[in-house]
C-alpha cells in the first residue's frame, strides 16, 4: 500500500460533535460570485442550519420554515413581467418585507425563526437597494433567488435541519 495514502490526516470531527467548540463565523458569498451556487452555497447551508440548530438559541430551523420563505421569494419573482429587467416599486416593497417578515418571526413565542436564518436572509436583501437602479436590483434579487434556491437544495440534505 503506498505510504502517502496510510499517513493522510484524519478527517475533521462533525461541528457539533467537539462540546464548547467556538461558533464558527458564517462567511456570505457575494452575490456575483462565480462560485454562489456551488460549494459556496453547500458551505454556506452547512453553517447556517448548524448555527440555528446547535442547541443554544432554544429555536431549530425547520423545513417547513425554509419552505416558507422559499415560497414568498418565488412567488415575488414569479411576478416580474416577462421581458422586464428592472423592478418596480411593489415587488421591491415585497422583497423589503421579507426581511421584516423573518425578524418578526425570531421574536414570535412559539415556532420561533432562529437568529442565524434571520441574518442569512436579511444580509442579502439589505444588499438589494433601488438606489443602486432597478435593473441592478433586479439583478441583485435574481441572484438572490438563485441562491437561496441553491441553500434549499443544499440544506435539506443537512442532518440537522429538523422535519415538522
Amino acid at each position: 500500500m503506498n505510504q502517502s495514502y496510510q499517513k493522510s490526516q484524519p478527517r475533521p470531527p462533525h461541528p457539533n460533535k467537539e462540546a464548547g467548540r467556538p461558533q464558527r463565523i458564517i462567511q456570505y458569498p457575494a452575490l456575483d460570485d462565480k462560485d454562489m451556487l456551488g460549494e459556496a452555497a453547500n458551505i454556506l447551508a452547512n453553517d447556517v442550519v448548524t448555527a440555528c440548530n446547535n442547541g443554544k438559541e432554544g429555536a431549530e430551523l425547520t423545513k417547513t420554515q425554509v419552505r416558507r420563505f422559499y415560497t414568498e421569494i418565488k412567488n415575488i419573482e414569479r411576478c416580474i413581467e416577462d421581458g422586464s429587467q428592472t423592478l418596480n416599486d411593489d415587488l421591491y416593497g415585497r422583497i423589503k418585507l421579507i426581511k421584516a417578515k423573518a425578524t418578526y418571526s425570531t421574536a414570535r413565542k412559539s415556532n420561533k425563526l432562529p437568529t442565524a436564518f434571520a441574518d442569512f436572509i436579511g444580509h442579502y436583501i439589505d444588499q438589494i437597494r433601488i438606489t443602486e437602479g432597478a435593473d441592478v436590483a433586479y439583478k441583485k434579487f435574481k441572484a438572490f433567488c438563485r441562491l437561496f434556491e441553491a441553500f434549499v437544495g443544499y440544506s435539506y440534505a443537512h442532518p440537522l435541519l429538523k422535519k415538522d
